[in-house]
């Protein structure tokens, strides 16, 4: 009863307050009008109850309606879930402001839904922490990485680094705006690697967030500077064997051999065969060198069977001193549209490596079709016909880890025969065949031996 007491005392308070400012105009111009003896003190005074009235009505009407509304603003700005209070219409109501306030409530809720749609769907983990270093919102790409369970953990436990939590900690006492690091977490028994960046930003906003957490996925980008430092090591130590065995030869020939005619013919034909391997190494490097540095590849219409059977012809004498047999099996195929010379070094290399890792007296197998293939079938991005060549051996099976990297750069298949090669052929044969929007396969099996199959798109 108090309570209700003191605030209708409080209200009425106001009014006279608001009344009395509106008024006092009015009472300046009463009161110059008296000193000049226009108005006579009754007069004055049945004016000021007037203006006073008329007044109080209209501060009633108006004020009533806009203390709602304030009350309303105050409740909104401490999150309490209050409805928009009612307006009477009319003249002195202030349903137009409220209409206006709501309009752009709720163009800024469409904003914000439509703000947290676009974080959802980002690609990229995003958290976003409020004051307590507690998680309050996490992107679908960022539940991913936490199953599902990031949401109200503290941020440093989702990370479990030392490098996070010292970073995020300038961040939480001011020390910087921001920070970044590189994470490493395994999933699945996946690793990846993310370059994390967070932020704090100059005011609490969704949420109450006041930190933001972006993960940049930069797995592949770890992984192409391996294959780097891998291709650069491998490079160095293939041409530093021809190198060191030149050098050993040198200093023989100059040495004890140098006037022993045997020897120093014996030597010559190995610095000439080392001298081979570091020209073809080089060769080949520059070959991918250009290949990667094309952009556009120059084609010709191709048959691919009459290239096939001047492979065949050319290799044929080799074939023989090896006790080998080459089968041409070939379809009447169309003119394949692609590089005439691109083509002939890949079934090339891949005949070349049938002959180095059959077995003695063993045939090798060629053949050339056409494949169709349906439109539903997606793995082949909707092509439908295509140029199928295989070749087939019988040797050493490939296991299932040497199928995965045969076509790395400077990998070696173990083998128990001494052949030679700078391990970069079936890395280029790939380059080249992708070039022309190809595939390149291998399967390999003990009963059933080892096949390379090359696919071109007819619609290249």
């Amino acid at each position: 009863m108090k309570k209700k007491k003191v605030k209708i005392f409080n209200h009425f308070g106001k009014l006279a307050a608001r009344t009395l400012i509106i008024n006092i105009p009015a009472l300046l111009i009463l009161l110059i009008l008296l000193l000049l003896k226009k108005l006579t003190w009754i007069s004055a005074s049945i004016s000021l109850f007037s203006f006073w009235t008329i007044s109080a009505i209209i501060i009633f009407f108006v004020f009533k309606d806009l203390d709602n509304f304030i009350a309303y603003l105050k409740n909104a700005s401490q999150n309490l879930d209050v409805e928009l209070p009612r307006f009477r219409k009319g003249f002195f109501s202030s349903a137009r402001l409220a209409n206006t306030f709501q309009s752009l409530q709720n163009a800024w809720q469409q904003k914000t839904q439509t703000g947290v749609h676009i974080l959802e769907n980002l690609p990229d983990p995003l958290l976003m922490v409020n004051e307590k270093e507690m998680v309050v919102f996490a992107n679908n790409s960022a539940r991913k990485i936490w199953s599902e369970a990031a949401v109200d953990f503290n941020v440093s436990v989702l990370f479990s680094d030392l490098h996070f939590t010292k970073a995020f900690q300038e961040l939480v006492h001011k020390k910087t705006p921001k920070a970044t690091i590189e994470w490493q977490t395994t999933l699945n028994q996946k690793t990846s690697y993310y370059l994390v960046q967070m932020e704090r930003l100059p005011s609490a906003s969704f949420l109450e967030a006041l930190y933001v957490v972006v993960l940049h996925d930069i797995t592949p980008f770890k992984a192409f500077k391996q294959r780097q430092a891998d291709f650069f090591a491998n490079a160095s130590h293939e041409l530093k064997t021809p190198l060191a065995i030149l050098s050993g030869v040198i200093e023989t020939l100059q040495g004890p051999a140098r006037d022993d005619t045997n020897a120093r013919e014996k030597f010559l034909n190995l610095m000439a065969e080392q001298t081979n391997h570091m020209n073809e190494l080089v060769q080949n490097l520059l070959k991918l060198a250009h290949m990667q540095q094309e952009k556009l590849p120059i084609t010709e219409p191709v048959l691919v069977g009459e290239l096939l059977t001047g492979l065949v012809n050319d290799f044929q004498i080799r074939a023989e001193k090896a006790g080998k047999e080459i089968i041409l099996e070939k379809e009447n195929l169309p003119r394949l549209m692609a590089g005439r010379a691109d083509l002939y070094h890949v079934f090339q290399n891949l005949l070349d490596n049938a002959l180095k890792y059959g077995q003695e007296k063993s045939p090798i197998t060629i053949k050339a079709f056409l494949k169709n293939t349906p439109q539903k079938d997606f793995s082949l991005f909707d092509k439908n016909e295509w140029i199928v060549v295989s070749i087939h051996n019988f040797g050493k099976a490939l296991t299932t880890e040497e199928q995965e990297k045969i076509f790395d750069r400077f990998y070696r298949v173990n083998s128990t025969q001494k052949v030679e090669g700078t391990g970069l052929g079936l890395s280029i044969v790939q380059h080249l065949v992708q070039k022309y929007d190809g595939t390149v396969e291998v399967i390999s099996s003990p009963e059933s031996g080892t096949t390379f199959t090359v696919s071109f798109p007819l619609e290249f």
